[in-house]
């Protein structure tokens, strides 16, 4: 057998088994899923125009993953071109990868599987990483200022006469630099342009608004209607903490279910169960589906 068969073989079998996982992990998070009752008396007490945020919601799902999609399009333009299409498909699978390991680290080795060449397989990866460096400044340089707006809220959490806070805001003010620093760095080596690195940047700023917003709707679907002051602050408060805060795919839903419950929970008080079920629901928007769509996806992968 041509060795040419053999790795497109492996290619294909490994394509399948991320998608097995994939969909195997998805009935798991079904089966043991305990908060339906709360979908249920949600829909029962929601009115219209919650119902109208939570649509809105839904409906900028797959700007979310356009935004993304455009970004790994032209991560992926100095070593090879593809339309938008196909890499929609390849983020989706790639988030398919991301939900069965951990740290989501699956998620570049399942994009680039799905790339024509696979010499291109190990600088696909590192600019993958690229990109997910850009969003993380991205989410760094809006949630450092809103760590310093808010410390008067959260005070209570933090020791000393404020030397606890400031080298907190050092040590991330530090962090941002150094990710800042990385973009075009690990870019050029694979012929991104210090042009392209803002484009990235921006494309990440973007989604990063994108995904924002859809978390402010799904609150306000909730019943927690926050006011644009308290959205300013929290909203990019919430999204550092679960940015800096390790995870795993079994965990995932939990542990953003708790950090919203801990910023929300600061300005709105007894919407705990709300705050819960709004992350559930983002979740099973921005997780779920585009997972069920990057397994069923696999299908119509190429040969190699």
């Amino acid at each position: 057998m041509a060795s040419g068969e053999v790795n497109s073989r492996l290619k294909k079998a490994l394509q399948w088994g991320i998608a097995l996982a994939a969909y195997c992990f998805l009935g798991y998070t079904l089966c043991t899923f305990e908060h339906y009752s709360d979908f249920a008396l949600f829909f029962r007490g929601a009115s219209g125009r919650h119902y109208v945020a939570l649509v809105v919601c839904l409906v900028l799902m797959p700007l979310n993953l356009l935004l993304e999609a455009w970004k790994w399009q032209t991560l992926l333009k100095p070593i090879e071109v593809i339309g938008i299409g196909e890499a929609m498909r390849q983020v989706c699978y790639g988030m398919a990868g991301a939900f069965v390991t951990p740290y989501r680290i699956g998620d570049y080795p399942a994009r680039v599987l799905l790339l024509r060449d696979k010499s291109h397989y190990v600088p696909a990866m590192t600019l993958a990483v690229v990109g997910s460096v850009a969003l993380t400044a991205v989410i760094l340089m809006l949630g450092i200022p809103a760590f310093a707006l808010s410390f008067t809220d959260f005070q209570g959490y933090f020791t000393g006469n404020g030397q606890t806070y400031v080298w907190l805001v050092s040590l991330l003010l530090g962090v941002v630099l150094l990710v800042l620093a990385l973009v075009p760095f690990m870019g050029k080596r694979y012929g991104i342009k210090y042009s392209d690195c803002g484009i990235i940047l921006l494309q990440s700023l973007l989604r990063y608004l994108c995904f924002s917003l859809q978390l402010w709707l799904i609150l306000y679907a909730c019943g927690v209607a926050l006011s644009p002051m308290v959205s300013i602050v929290s909203i990019p408060l919430y999204y550092l903490f679960v940015t800096v805060t390790p995870n795993m795919p079994i965990a995932d839903v939990g542990i953003r279910g708790a950090w919203a419950v801990f910023v929300f929970g600061q300005y709105m008080h007894d919407v705990q169960a709300s705050i819960i079920l709004a992350t559930i629901c983002l979740w099973v928007i921005n997780t779920l589906l585009p997972v069920l769509f990057g397994a069923v996806g696999v299908r119509c992968s190429r040969s190699a």
